[in-house]
């Protein structure tokens, strides 16, 4: 992509060129510092103790947590306990953005651009080169 570049000298870095400018990030250690699990009773609290019931009902219906908040309902299947998956906050986030990326291959993106009229954001204060350079990026 041509906002994204590559760091040869730094395998584990990378850069995006964001209109302000480009920024490098380190992707070093990620999934170290990401292998906090999501604790039996934290599901348990969100799930079945919640008095928000948007943040219950999202729990009951994520099948990962069915072993947690409904372990009645697999042994009267028969299944049983499986294997766990252990759940994970690297675990989550690459779950999330693969759906997100599976929904993005699914569609046409159109995009709105926004230009500031100036750095200040002042009314009726039009700045034509920071606007020329806007619509140049």
């Amino acid at each position: 992509h041509r906002r994204f570049d590559e760091i040869k000298t730094k395998p584990s870095w990378f850069v995006i060129k964001h209109f302000a400018g480009p920024v490098q990030y380190c992707t070093e250690g990620f999934l170290d510092k990401n292998k906090d699990m999501l604790s039996n009773d934290i599901i348990e609290t969100m799930g079945v103790h919640s008095v928000n019931l948007f943040v219950k009902k999202m729990f009951n219906h994520e099948k990962k947590f069915a072993e947690v908040l409904h372990p009645e309902s697999l042994e009267s299947k028969g299944t049983g306990p499986s294997k766990k998956k252990r759940i994970t906050v690297s675990s989550e986030f690459k779950d999330q953005l693969t759906s997100l990326m599976d929904i993005v291959d699914l569609t046409d993106p159109h995009f709105i651009r926004c230009i500031k009229p100036n750095p200040q954001n002042l009314p009726d204060l039009y700045d034509r080169k920071g606007v020329t350079e806007q619509l140049r990026y």
